[in-house]
């Protein structure tokens, strides 16, 4: 997955909540934690902080598109793919949010959008990685015969 926050989590969560007591409204603060419990696997925690993040600051696309990222790994992928979406709507060019929901789509088994969606996170940053890995395997699963004939 493409993590869209640029931040860095290298303070503890803890630090974090000592920021978020002193000011309640503190969207970095939600926005660097709720990364730090992603990057912990504490995903409900993360989702807990990414909506207070949003409910700060609700055109904050980097907000959706973790909030979704935590959602996928959950298997939530309904809320996921509703994440990714609005994070796109807010930001049509957000290269991240494209490959996130390719991902998410290439889980429920939609190949097509999967594979749209790849493309077009590469159209917006061609040095994308993820999005042409992920390109790249969906196709030549795709090519391959079916097995067990």
């Amino acid at each position: 997955m493409v993590d869209k926050l640029d931040q860095e989590v290298d303070c503890p969560i803890s630090v974090y909540t000592e920021a978020i007591q002193v000011n309640p409204n503190d969207l970095a603060g939600y926005l660097a934690r709720g990364t730090a419990h992603l990057e912990a696997n504490a995903f409900d925690s993360a989702i807990k902080d990414f909506t207070k993040a949003i409910e700060l600051k609700p055109t904050n696309d980097s907000a959706y598109t973790s909030r979704g990222l935590a959602h996928y790994e959950k298997a939530e992928f309904d809320q996921a793919i509703a994440d990714f979406t609005k994070a796109i709507e807010m930001n049509p060019s957000s290269a991240a949010a494209h490959c996130n929901l390719g991902w998410t789509y290439e889980a429920i088994g939609d190949e097509r959008q999967a594979i749209a969606h790849y493309r077009k996170a590469l159209e917006l940053d061609a040095s994308l990685e993820a999005a042409r890995d992920n390109l790249k395997l969906l196709g030549a699963m795709l090519k391959q015969p079916p097995r067990g004939r």
